[in-house]
């Protein structure tokens, strides 16, 4: 499957599993988000949406509200699917940014220090309860899609407002070289936190009874494909193929080529 093409491919199956947990986490998390997002809007107003976290935060409300309306609403899966790739990169790079760098400034005041603590935890703990209770892999066709959110962000609002307004973050000017150095320490983050979420979900599903993952050199694939050659050469090899299909809890017609691709 050529690059391209992945772009518009998606497992929704393992993003939506049968997992009652699953649901109500969703369910729960959605009336949370919303209250905060609604909390924010009243105290901050649409200026707020100059900084990245409260972007991040509305984000983080939509996907859990399209999420849940797509266990009835089949279309939306995909959305939901998309957002989440855009927020698990964008809340784990803002909260790492935040305790690691932005943080320290705020010791010398205590205003808004509760409100900013949550704005910059709350989002990342859902999202990341999200992805440790459904079996989403991210592909890596679809980086594409965090990284055109933030750079989109970076240039329609934080590049313009910077120069001609204020700075938004402290060391942020855009005349100086840790301007860059932050940017591109936040791109980094966004390709490592997609790559560890990769790793874990491959290294997860690859172990498990029904799922090969095609770019990974997984031992259960190589297995396969060397009973696949086999079965070609000695047809008798078709029962027990099948056989070992059925203790993998893989059925004969979900099995192109006798095997399910989940990551071209």
């Amino acid at each position: 499957m050529g690059w391209i093409s992945t772009l518009a491919y998606f497992h929704t199956e393992h993003h939506y599993k049968e997992s009652k947990g699953l649901l109500v986490f969703r369910l729960i998390s959605v009336v949370f988000t919303a209250f905060y997002f609604l909390f924010c809007i009243f105290f901050d107003g649409i200026d707020m949406f100059v900084y990245i976290t409260y972007w991040a935060i509305t984000i983080t409300f939509l996907y859990f509200l399209i999420v849940s309306i797509g266990y009835k609403v089949y279309p939306l899966r995909r959305i939901s699917y998309v957002i989440f790739e855009i927020i698990w990169p964008m809340n784990i790079m803002i909260t790492l940014m935040f305790w690691c760098y932005y943080f320290p400034f705020l010791l010398d005041t205590t205003a808004f220090l509760e409100q900013r603590i949550t704005s910059h935890t709350f989002p990342v703990v859902v999202t990341i309860g999200d992805f440790c209770m459904s079996n989403i892999i991210f592909y890596r066709a679809h980086y594409i899609y965090p990284i055109f959110f933030m750079v989109s962000y970076a240039v329609a609002v934080l590049y313009p407002y910077t120069v001609n307004v204020s700075p938004i973050y402290i060391g942020v000017t855009f005349d100086n070289g840790i301007t860059y150095i932050i940017l591109m320490s936040c791109l980094l983050i966004i390709v490592i936190s997609l790559e560890v979420a990769r790793f874990i979900k491959v290294r997860s599903c690859c172990s498990k009874k029904n799922i090969i993952d095609n770019s990974e050199s997984c031992s259960y694939k190589q297995d396969i494909d060397k009973e696949n050659n086999a079965n070609l050469e000695n047809p008798s090899n078709i029962v027990d193929y099948e056989n070992k299909q059925s203790e993998f809890g893989v059925e004969k017609h979900d099995l192109p080529e006798s095997k399910v691709i989940i990551n071209p």
